[in-house]
């Protein structure tokens, strides 16, 4: 089978999350998706891709040739994986329909000093189920940010707010922001599933799919990682100590600041994010 190239193609690289899915039918090649800062890709490859230890896109970069094909934009050429490529280059603005979340979320996420948990954060957002799922989702079906890219907004507005809390040890910043971002993370699957999973079992429904991710974040960060299990856990789950560790109570208060912001009359719509520079005390 003959592939057809554009006039004067030439070989492009990118920064990229890869979804590798099924072969083709007469065994020539895979698809893949490609999940960049411009925006999705399709490609073709024969080469073989290295999987992400977590099961989440495989983070890394591109060898790309242009196609004049109607089902695929490029032939993947080669791919270097890479597992701490930072977010700040794949998170893309045609993800989100609210302006500047998927960059203010890349960049907390870059600012967690803990490379396991900021490895975790970056491949929970890069999940096959979430990946789009999670920047066009509501955080509550009628209640606050009840619109398409509300539950992005939410979490970021939520770590943003406990980043920016004073008297905080690097520890504690780091799990504050990916608890806060990933606090609402089982609504993905509540509010994009058509059998309706009721939103209030979020938490246990977060914990288990962010499973594969934890067990990983146990092995190379034991302290960090039992801390954030307890801290997804909610307070139904079973533990040794009270719920919730100190910075969950401080990310509960921003969690509830943020619902009762969203609900004055002129922030229930946004069109455009904007953060706030002064610092939050507790």
């Amino acid at each position: 089978m003959l592939i057809e190239l554009p006039p004067l193609a030439t070989v492009q690289e990118y920064d990229v999350a890869i979804e590798v899915l099924d072969a083709f039918s007469d065994g020539l090649g895979r698809y893949c998706r490609l999940y960049s800062q411009v925006g999705l890709m399709h490609a073709k490859s024969w080469i073989p891709i290295p999987p992400s230890p977590s099961g989440c896109l495989t983070r890394g970069k591109a060898t790309l040739l242009p196609l004049d094909d109607d089902r695929f934009d490029h032939l993947l050429m080669n791919f270097t994986r890479d597992l701490d490529q930072p977010v700040t280059t794949l998170f893309s603005k045609w993800w989100c329909p609210i302006e500047g979340v998927h960059a203010q979320t890349a960049a907390l996420i870059e600012q967690i000093e803990s490379i396991p948990l900021r490895r975790l954060v970056g491949d929970a957002l890069l999940h096959p189920h979430t990946v789009r799922a999670f920047w066009s989702s509501p955080a509550s079906k009628a209640h606050h940010h009840a619109y398409p890219g509300g539950l992005a907004l939410h979490s970021l507005e939520v770590a943003t707010m406990a980043a920016s809390a004073n008297l905080l040890t690097a520890y504690d910043r780091d799990l504050a922001i990916a608890f806060a971002l990933l606090h609402d993370y089982g609504k993905v699957w509540c509010y994009a599933n058509p059998n309706g999973i009721d939103s209030r079992t979020h938490e246990r429904i977060g914990r288990q799919k962010l499973g594969p991710l934890l067990a990983i974040l146990h092995a190379e960060a034991p302290d960090i990682g039992a801390a954030l299990e307890d801290l997804l856990g909610g307070k139904r789950a079973s533990r040794h100590g009270p719920y919730p560790l100190a910075i969950g109570r401080v990310v509960k208060a921003f969690d509830q600041m943020s619902c009762e912001m969203a609900m004055r009359p002129r922030l229930r719509q946004p069109t455009q994010y904007i953060e706030d520079d002064d610092d939050i005390k507790f």
